[in-house]
């Protein structure tokens, strides 16, 4: 809070107006210091002491101040948060024409699950770098970089490939398990009909592996999605 007092131009003009001096830089008692040293605990109650009235004007009344326009500020911020950017709910809709096609109504939590991490993947790719190429030339650009870390060239590989997985590949495997499905069965031998099933089923258990599989590794590179 020191910190926003300090710019506040009200209190600045206050201190001009008082010829209020304000030490640039001093330690805490809460950490290493000299013993002797004039510390920021200390310098208040100096000046505290030696001028009460202008203490009072120039520290004192700011700060609270402060304290009364940041209590505003951050009602402002709350009423923004639950009504327009609603930062604390995430949004599980998929995009119109995928295909999970989802846009509202009830689904169990093994969809939540899938949504959830990947809707986040997408907002990292296409909120926080810019969509899909815009994050291959960053890409192509750090890889010229000589310092920078190859765990860093890794991460933001990988996360370019699930977010291509997630659009393509998964959509591509998912039509061709509906395909499958949608067989018209009636036209089908006994024993077709069996390894139908069966195929139908192997299918589904690829999915889902290949969904989990795609889940953990966006775990593994959760601590490197931030720009």
């Amino acid at each position: 809070m020191s910190g926003v007092v300090e710019k506040m131009i009200f209190t600045k003009l206050i201190r001009k107006i008082f010829n209020w001096k304000v030490p640039t830089a001093l330690p805490s008692e809460m950490f290493c210091h000299e013993p002797g040293e004039l510390t920021w605990e200390q310098w208040r109650i100096n000046q505290k002491s030696k001028y009460p009235i202008r203490f009072f004007i120039c520290q004192t009344f700011p700060q609270k101040l402060n304290y009364l326009l940041m209590r505003f500020v951050n009602f402002i911020y709350w009423i923004k948060c639950h009504t327009i950017k609603k930062y604390h709910l995430l949004d599980l809709r998929q995009p119109n024409g995928s295909y999970y096609d989802y846009r509202y109504g009830y689904r169990d939590v093994v969809d939540k699950i899938i949504f959830a991490n990947f809707n986040l993947l997408s907002e990292y790719i296409e909120k926080e770098l810019e969509g899909q190429y815009k994050a291959e030339e960053f890409l192509a650009q750090i890889k010229e970089i000589e310092d920078v870390s190859p765990a860093q060239i890794r991460s933001l590989e990988k996360a370019i490939e699930l977010y291509k997985w997630w659009n393509n590949d998964l959509p591509a495997m998912q039509n061709y398990y509906s395909e499958v499905l949608n067989t018209n069965f009636r036209k089908l031998g006994k024993e077709e009909k069996e390894r139908l099933y069966k195929r139908i089923w192997e299918m589904q258990c690829e999915i889902d592996d290949a969904i989990n599989l795609k889940l953990k590794e966006i775990i593994d590179i959760r601590l490197t999605m931030w720009t």
